[in-house]
């Protein structure tokens, strides 16, 4: 187990809600025996006009994701940093 590789994982969401709710920041941490291997934070772009939600608890405001990139972008560098990794979620 000490030389799994580990990633961890935050997400910050508008709201508790899957169906309703999206997310707009991905932190991403890969670690093994202690060394980060790699990583990867970055705001989730909305569409034109949407509602961030929740600013109070993770302050993200909807000019933070203006230039972001689509949530379906980021997946191949997301899955790159999971595979073969045992994924921790916080």
């Amino acid at each position: 187990m000490r030389e799994a590789p580990l990633v961890f994982l935050d997400l910050e969401m508008t709201g508790l809600e899957p169906k309703r709710h999206r997310v707009v920041q991905v932190s991403m941490c890969r670690v093994r025996g202690g060394d980060v291997e790699a990583e990867l934070t970055s705001f989730v772009g909305a569409p034109v006009g949407a509602k961030v939600g929740n600013e109070h608890v993770h302050g993200i405001q909807a000019e933070n994701l203006e230039e972001a990139p689509a949530f379906v972008d980021l997946v191949p560098r997301l899955a790159a940093l999971l595979e073969g990794a045992i994924a921790v979620g916080h």
